[in-house]
């Protein structure tokens, strides 16, 4: 027993366990990209194997704590480590045991409860009847200037608990969430059918979200606590290894030690002055490299900016081998040039087909593709089978990534790609408002598809208000 105890609580069963589960972690990982994340789910991740693999890891992690029991001052910052890796594992064994996760649709003006888990097939999983109502009192779609391409969306509900009784207003759009009695309701999609509109709300209620939050805080703190003992237990070694040799080594003179002393601020004042000089040398390119820009509500250097935009819309780290930011510079100052060079990635020799092109083209001009009538039709037709909700498939995953190339393309073209926060369009409260007769028509040359908003709020199309009636 002793023996089996020994080897549970072992490092090299630790080792082993850990060995394991990272290659279990790669062949998740090329399953995923090779197929999708249910498969790599069901093979890999929430296999048997590899659930018992962690579990037989939180053994482990519990016995090794219990074997050094009772603890000593110096092993705190252990015990509070390897603790913390158990409070983790144990907020991640409560979510997969007892999370509770569904889809709610809602016509406007429908009141539901009852979240449903369906596969990608269409066919239902579970049902979880909510301690609440939802009534969708109204649907908000914000779309790009010129396009019908949704920019945002937002669903105005009435939230009526059960048990109380208790009625208010919520509003729910990207990335700002509902909370309520331990549940979270995320805007995750709308559907539009007959001149109605309805949203799709994703639910979830995870009751190990906490206790996982909890053990990363306490993991932080026992590394810290680990960190200090170690600086403390160093500083005393020192201490012993020290103290003989002062007492046996001979007193400098004063003379020396001045003299050692100014050597020493001569050597620092020298090193200073050629750092400098160097960092004068190199101040101006760098300086234009980390110029702060905004971009899709982000604030990034202009040489990550430069370096993510080149990178999507070539799908090369460098372009014909020039440096990024030299790239983007002349795409964003020679907009005529860069519109008739063919930098924009195709992507597919299937889409090279369908657009009457050489099926071994593998970059084409922003200008060609967007006079090119046959790649307007399958923008067109992606776009409505996104907004009914069919996924993209077999050559519509290729039109998906080349719409939003094009975007982006169109973006720098007209130097509109970075520039100075906006305010968020979707939360202000919808108005009726004067339409004009027409909207006006895109400009010759430009990506009705996929791209980021442009032009002051005066100036956008459709105007962002609702009108009613």
């Amino acid at each position: 027993m002793k023996k089996l105890f020994a080897f549970l609580a072992s490092l090299k069963l630790a080792v082993i366990l850990l060995v394991l589960l990272l290659a279990g972690l790669s062949a998740g990982t090329i399953v995923e990209t090779r197929t999708n994340t249910e498969v790599a789910g069901r093979l890999v991740y929430y296999s048997w194997w590899f659930l018992g693999l962690q579990g037989l890891l939180a053994v482990n992690v519990a016995l090794s704590i219990a074997d050094l029991f009772p603890w000593a001052r110096k092993r705190v910052g252990f015990v509070v480590v390897h603790a913390s890796l158990l409070l983790i594992m144990a907020g991640a064994a409560t979510s997969y045991f007892l999370k509770i996760e569904g889809n709610l649709g809602l016509w406007e003006g429908e009141r539901g409860s009852v979240i449903e888990y369906r596969d990608k097939e269409g066919g239902l999983l579970s049902q979880h009847n909510l301690p609440f109502d939802v009534q969708l009192d109204q649907f908000v779609l914000d779309t790009y200037p010129g396009t019908m391409r949704p920019a945002g969306f937002l669903s105005r509900v009435r939230i009526t608990d059960h048990a109380t009784g208790r009625s208010f207003p919520a509003d729910i759009w990207m990335n700002h969430e509902l909370h309520y009695r331990g549940f979270a309701l995320f805007q995750s999609s709308y559907r539009q059918e007959g001149g109605r509109q309805a949203t799709v709300l994703s639910v979830a209620k995870d009751p190990g979200q906490n206790l996982v939050f909890a053990g990363y805080l306490t993991l932080i703190a026992g590394m810290l606590i680990v960190l200090g003992t170690r600086m403390a237990q160093a500083g005393a070694a020192e201490a012993r290894t020290t103290a003989p040799a002062a007492a046996k080594a001979p007193a400098m003179g004063a003379g020396k030690l001045r003299k050692a002393g100014r050597s020493g601020r001569l050597a620092l004042v020298v090193l200073a002055a050629l750092l400098a000089g160097a960092a004068a040398q190199a101040a101006p390119a760098e300086s234009l490299r980390a110029l702060p820009v905004q971009h899709d509500g982000r604030v990034m250097p202009l040489d990550t900016l430069a370096r993510e935009t080149v990178w999507s819309v070539t799908g090369a780290a460098a372009w014909n081998g020039e440096d990024p930011l030299a790239t983007f510079s002349d795409w964003l100052f020679d907009p005529e040039t860069a519109s008739t060079t063919p930098i924009v990635k195709l992507g597919s020799p299937a889409l090279a087909r369908e657009l009457d092109l050489p099926a071994t083209t593998t970059h084409v001009s922003f200008m060609r593709l967007v006079q090119n009538p046959k790649l307007l039709a399958l923008v067109q037709a992606f776009h409505q089978a996104e907004a009914e909700g069919r996924p993209a498939a077999g050559v519509m995953k290729a039109v998906e990534a080349l719409d939003k190339r094009l975007g982006l393309v169109q973006s720098v073209l007209q130097q509109q790609i970075a520039g100075p926060s906006r305010s968020r369009a979707i939360p202000r409260p919808p108005g009726p408002c004067p339409r004009p007769a027409s909207a006006p028509r895109p400009s010759p040359g430009s990506w009705p598809g996929r791209g980021p908003r442009t032009g002051p709020p005066a100036a956008r199309w459709p105007p962002k208000c609702s009108t009613t009636g």
